[in-house]
């Protein structure tokens, strides 16, 4: 007990406190300024993660009207599942975005193919319905704010003294759409 009455050990419990504090305190924050700016990224339906769900829906159906004039296996055909799959598997925003980018590809070129057969009314027009949607989309994507907040909050994370206080907590940057 006489510790506690020592004025030099209290001075440095009180700082190692105040210090303890501070870091829980500056990680709390940090991660709550980085979960806001991943929300724009994955907010239901409105974020970047809703327009490349709705894409990847638009691929479908273009496989699906595809599935009325060629075979399955066809390669065009193909390659759209098989980037849709693999964007609807990417984890990260960069894995993401070079994922939808070669389902963009794949759905240009059976939209491509299905465009030069001779289709029904309602499949012309549901072609055209589906790669209308599917490029409203992109555009939405270009315009949303998220790498905007992404860079933001990475600056943040580099000044004084976050760079360091977001180390200690373990926060880490965030990964642009690009």
């Amino acid at each position: 007990m006489d510790l506690l009455n020592n004025r030099a050990i209290a001075a440095v419990l009180c700082a190692l406190v105040i210090i303890v504090s501070s870091v829980v305190g500056a990680g709390a924050s940090l991660g709550s300024l980085r979960r806001q700016t991943e929300a724009v990224f994955s907010s239901a339906g409105v974020g970047i993660q809703g327009d490349l769900n709705e894409i990847s829906a638009q691929a479908f159906n273009l496989t699906v009207i595809a599935g009325r004039y060629l075979q399955q296996d066809y390669i065009a055909v193909a390659s759209v599942h098989t980037k849709r799959d693999a964007l609807n598997q990417a984890a990260t925003p960069r894995e993401k975005h070079l994922a939808a980018e070669e389902l963009l590809v794949a759905a240009n070129m059976l939209s491509h193919t299905l465009g030069s057969l001779e289709l029904s009314e309602q499949d012309r027009s549901l072609l055209d319905a589906c790669m209308v949607e599917i490029n409203s989309r992109v555009a939405l994507i270009s315009a949303s704010g998220y790498n905007q907040s992404a860079l933001r909050f990475n600056q943040a994370l580099e000044r004084f003294p976050a760079n360091i206080l977001g180390r200690a907590t373990g926060v880490r940057p965030l990964e642009l759409y690009e």
